[in-house]
């Protein structure tokens, strides 16, 4: 059975499996248990020539060079950049401090912060009601 049309206009006939109620209801994968199979088999193929398609691609450059020779992650440098990137970085970024500045007129209060946690994990004060802060900015993952 092809699709209706197909050959006098140009179009590549289609060929149809069949319905439900041709297959008596049965769907071809329960039939043929070997279709499944064959299928999981191609997606597993396609997968793995996907992740080394994309580990090759990621490994053309140069692996970056260690700052000390048995250094750890913490002081992984690309070479001749480390000295100016951290130089750069301590210009922009500074410490974070451990308690929040002190306002003069508003004081920090046990009633306070209750009513900040509640409204960081209200999702009801977004449009959709399903998103709260820390939907994006997830406290167990460090905000």
């Amino acid at each position: 059975m092809t699709a209706a049309g197909a050959g006098a206009s140009g179009t590549i006939p289609i060929p149809i499996v069949g319905t439900i109620a041709e297959t008596g209801g049965v769907r071809n994968d329960e039939k043929h248990p070997n279709h499944s199979e064959a299928k999981m088999t191609r997606e597993r193929i396609g997968s793995l020539l996907f992740l080394a398609a994309f580990l090759g691609a990621c490994s053309g450059g140069e692996a970056p060079a260690m700052a000390e020779a048995g250094g750890d992650q913490a002081t992984t440098t690309v070479q001749g950049e480390g000295p100016a990137i951290r130089a750069q970085a301590a210009a922009l970024f500074k410490i974070v401090p451990a308690e929040p500045p002190k306002l003069p007129h508003n004081e920090l209060t046990e009633e306070k912060v209750e009513l900040g946690k509640m409204l960081y994990f209200e999702p009801r004060l977004s449009s959709s009601w399903l998103i709260s802060c820390n939907t994006c900015h997830n406290l167990s993952l460090g905000g």
